[in-house]
């Protein structure tokens, strides 16, 4: 809660809180995904035991995070602002 004490910080305002906690949201969700990368690589080599794990936990790691990231208020940037404005067009 807002203006109460915790861990012996002071108050905060809910703004700053939440700009702090949806930063430290998508840092974790950075290192989620990066803690699944060797289950891709091993799911790679052709395990279908791999495959089936490295999918699950693909799949329950974007639920949660969509979730988590709807809770905290954190909203995914446009591809071109990540990009740092490059636009790709393809021609139909």
């Amino acid at each position: 809660m807002a203006g109460t004490k915790r861990g012996g910080q002071g108050p905060r305002s809910s703004g700053e809180a939440g700009a702090k906690g949806g930063a430290a949201v998508l840092l974790r969700h950075r290192e989620e995904w990066e803690r699944h990368r060797p289950l891709m690589d091993e799911a790679l080599s052709g395990d279908a035991e791999a495959v089936k794990l490295a999918k699950t936990v693909a799949e329950t790691l974007k639920i949660r995070q969509e979730g988590e990231r709807k809770a905290w208020g954190v909203q995914d940037r446009a591809e071109t602002e990540v990009s740092g404005g490059l636009e790709i067009r393809w021609q139909s």
